[in-house]
């Protein structure tokens, strides 16, 4: 199924969650925050959070430095 991730259009397994797809980008869950479809989705739905064909995910990074 396609969802877009930050106006890119990516395809994904049918059945994903939010977790499936932090986990295949090798995203640090503790580092991101995530929004679908403009609402941010607090990280202890992840695993409970089906993606959508369509969907639209917001995907921001913390990156610390000095």
């Amino acid at each position: 199924m396609n969802i877009t991730v930050n106006g890119t259009e990516e395809t994904i397994d049918n059945g994903s969650t939010l977790a499936d797809f932090i986990t295949a980008k090798k995203l640090k869950v503790d580092q991101v925050v995530v929004a679908v479809n403009d609402d941010v989705i607090e990280r202890d739905v992840y695993e409970a959070t089906k993606l959508n064909e369509g969907d639209i995910l917001d995907v921001m990074s913390f990156v610390g430095g000095g």
